[in-house]
This record gives C-alpha cells, structure tokens and sequence, in this order.
C-alpha cells in the first residue's frame, strides 16, 4: 500500500471495526480510491493475511474485469471488493476452473434473496438479470492454487446506484444496475442498502474461505443450472461465426456446448448471445 492508499477509518459513518464484526471477517480494508482492491489483497495475501480478509473500496481507477477489459464505476455507486481465499489443499481432484463459478453461484443467490432481482450467472463470470444487462463481474486470481502455500484473490464488482449516463456510449444497454432494475417484494431503498448488500455478500463467500479446489457437486450443478443465464440459447464462441447450442457446464466448471451432433467442451472463452 502507497500513502496515497491508505485506508479509511470509517464506512457508511461506522469505524470499521463495527463492520468488521458485523460481517464476521478476520480482517477488513476500506478505501476511498484504489487503483484495484485485488492488488491489495495480492499483497496482504503475499503477507500472511488469513483467508476471509476483504478489501473493500468506493472507488477503483484501474479496475479491471476478464481478459483486462475496463471496469468502470461510479464513485460509492458500486460495491468493489476483494475476498482472500486460502483453499484447502486437493491434490486428488484440483479443478480450479470451479471457483469463479462457486463464487457466482454464493453472489447471485445473495443478491437474488437480499434484493428480489433475478440475478443470474453467465458463464463464466458474470451476473446479470435476463433483458436488462449485466449488474456484475468476478475475477479470480490464482497463485499456486491447490498447493498447500496457494491462495486466490476474489474479486467481485457490482453496479449498485448508477444511472444510464454513468456509462460510456459503448456500455449502454449492456451494463446495468441493481437499481435499475429493481423489482419485487422487497423496498427498495432497502434493497439497495450497501452495507446490506455486503453483508449478504460477506455471509455467502465465507464457506469458500477454505474450501478445497474440487469439482463441482451435483447439487452445485443443479444450482447453477437454476442460475444459468445461457441455459439452452445459442451462442457465439469468440470469432466463430456460427452459433452453439449451450447445455450446461462440466463438473470441472467447463462450459458445454452442441453443434452438428458435436458437443464442445470449452474451459476460456468469450462467449455471448446469438
């Protein structure tokens, strides 16, 4: 960390320390402004920090998604955090593919239940609700994962308040909120709670805190299925002209796809709608 990032003493008008007893973690980092709260925990990773450690920033001015494509956020419109995992070692069954999609299936279950949306998971590492666009990203960054030395950096962005014009041109349409799309029993107001949201979140990551890095269950697979933004729709592998049928993913987290008598199993890709 730089003297021009160093952590706030409060959140939402509360020391810190009530938060971080409130979402029950060993250690918390709030920021201001970061340039990304996955390098911080890299280094408090690096460190020694346990798992459960999240870094939580209002802003970041270099965050960044898959493949290292932009994040943009609205300064304390968003929830930009990471989560330190220190994964139990696998050395039978290490299938590393399956974090970011167990992450997805904990954040959309949390947000679906906490906000009322239909927060669902597109493969690999997206959230977003059907017809409206994506509210959210994960990006997990491994070091030595499986080995008994190996952590992984979650990091998790979520488009909380923002409003049409906070998006560039190119993203509108694409990119949404969990404000704009709010539906549902639940009030709104309440709903979009930041300190709620990450609580919900908290909560829901800390059984992956030392998870191990194995393959996905059935009942993970059954979860995802009922989460699955792409189930059963055509869709358009990287620069391949011609569509896929996708059926669900494999246990190790690849994704499954159909065409001409042919199934494709496909572990990276940039994968959208046809």
């Amino acid at each position: 960390m730089t003297p021009a990032a160093q952590p706030t003493a409060r959140w939402h008008g509360l020391p810190i320390g009530h938060w971080l007893i409130e979402w029950d973690v060993p250690e918390l980092l709030v920021f201001d402004s970061v340039p990304s709260t996955n390098y911080i925990a890299r280094v408090r990773a690096e460190a020694g920090a346990p798992a459960g450690l999240i870094v939580l920033a209002d802003h970041q001015s270099a965050g960044r998604g898959r493949l290292g494509r932009t994040w943009h956020d609205r300064p304390a419109g968003s929830i930009l955090m990471s989560c330190l995992l220190r994964p139990a070692p696998a050395p039978l069954d290490v299938a590393p593919g399956t974090i970011p999609l167990r992450v997805g299936i904990a954040a959309a279950t949390a947000l679906r239940s906490a906000t009322g949306s239909d927060v669902r998971l597109k493969w690999p590492n997206d959230l977003v609700v059907p017809g409206a666009g994506k509210v959210g990203g994960i990006l997990c960054e491994a070091v030595n994962a499986g080995a008994r030395s190996g952590y992984v950096v979650v990091g998790l962005g979520l488009n909380v308040h923002q409003r049409t014009e906070d998006w560039p041109p190119a993203l509108r349409g694409v990119a949404t909120s969990l404000a704009a799309c709010a539906t549902g029993p639940i009030p709104g107001a309440q709903a979009l709670d930041r300190p709620r949201l990450m609580a919900a979140l908290a909560d829901a990551l800390r059984p992956l805190r030392t998870a191990p890095l194995v393959s996905l269950t059935h009942q993970e697979l059954d979860r995802f299925a009922s989460l699955d933004a792409l189930r059963d729709a055509r869709v358009l592998v990287d620069s391949d002209p011609a569509p896929y049928d996708a059926r669900g993913i494999d246990p190790d987290g690849a994704l499954l796809t159909h065409r001409d008598g042919v199934v494709r199993r496909i572990s990276s890709a940039t994968v959208r709608l046809a």
